[in-house]
């Protein structure tokens, strides 16, 4: 009598793979690069950057926004405050791209494959008396 016990056998499916770890990495490192969270800005600046962005509802691509953005920050330049504008774009671009990663990261089953482990039972029957 034999039995078989199919220890970690499961369904094929895709393995996330370090690939998915690098990409974040890279994604990661690109937002650092900016300068974080903040892209650049201190966290108050960045925080009414995001107030007046709100308030134009989100589209940060108008003369009106760019405008009231002049006008918050006379302490930094045109240039400065388009190349804000600018890295925000790309930051939430990267954010984006990161959180598909990441749902597609979560959304494969991942599984180890081990071989079979065969165990071999002997059962002995005693007749009693």
């Amino acid at each position: 009598f034999f039995f078989q016990a199919e220890d970690g056998i499961r369904d094929f499916c895709l393995s996330r793979g370090l690939g998915d770890v690098y990409k974040r990495q890279s994604i990661d490192d690109a937002i650092s690069g900016l300068g974080g969270f903040n892209c650049g800005w201190s966290g108050d600046d960045h925080k009414d950057f995001l107030r007046i962005k709100t308030k134009h509802k989100n589209n940060v691509d108008t003369i009106a926004f760019a405008n009231e953005c002049l006008s918050t920050f006379p302490f930094f330049s045109e240039e400065e405050v388009r190349k804000h504008i600018q890295n925000y774009k790309y930051y939430s671009d990267l954010e984006q791209k990161k959180k598909k990663l990441v749902e597609s990261y979560k959304a494969v089953s991942y599984t180890h494959l081990t071989l079979p482990t065969i165990y071999s039972v002997q059962i002995s029957v005693v007749a009693v008396s």
